[in-house]
């Protein structure tokens, strides 16, 4: 297993960056938000969480720059219905710290996004209540 890529970003898609890391590239998916922190040439340390998708027979690579959203997708993707793409996009609208208070405070509305329909917006809420990285 993979704990961190250090290296140079090649290449940055809609998705995803092609990290270089001692000239072997990297396809590393990202949340909108640490994409946005990425430029080519830049050099970027992520943390990574590998899933291997049995369906595809790959190794997916998921990136991040910080601890918590790396916590926050593996209390999502633990959800019954949440997959690793609908974890990601729930990173990409939404901090660490927001989906901590949509789920401590039930706002079902910050959690409103395409792809979340209102049954998994509730077990989200339901299951991970009490379970965030976050609790003060």
């Amino acid at each position: 297993m993979i704990g961190n890529l250090s290296g140079i970003v090649d290449e940055v898609r809609s998705d995803h960056i092609i990290l270089n890391v001692n000239d072997v590239g990297y396809m590393v998916y990202l949340s909108a938000k640490t994409l946005n922190a990425c430029s080519i040439g830049s050099r970027v340390k992520l943390l990574i969480e590998t899933y291997a998708n049995n369906r595809e027979n790959v190794a997916q690579l998921y990136g991040f720059i910080s601890k918590e959203e790396q916590q926050c997708l593996r209390l999502l993707v633990k959800v019954s219905g949440v997959s690793y793409k609908t974890a990601m996009s729930i990173l990409s609208k939404l901090t660490p710290e927001q989906l901590f208070l949509a789920i401590m405070n039930e706002d079902k509305v910050a959690l409103k996004m395409s792809g979340l329909g209102q049954k998994l917006i509730n077990r989200i809420i339901t299951e991970l209540s009490g379970k965030m990285p976050f609790q003060h």
